[in-house]
């Protein structure tokens, strides 16, 4: 199942497609990418 992203700004899809590359090795790693895209993706 494949969503397009191409509507996301460019550094959140690659920061997505990191996600989805690194996800299947390492569930931890991913999710820790998620939490700190999460973080820097709130405004300060």
């Amino acid at each position: 199942m494949k969503k397009s992203i191409d509507h996301l700004p460019l550094p959140k899809q690659s920061e997505l497609r990191h996600v989805v590359e690194v996800a299947p090795a390492s569930p931890e790693e991913a999710i820790a990418t998620r939490r700190a895209a999460a973080d820097c993706a709130r405004p300060a």
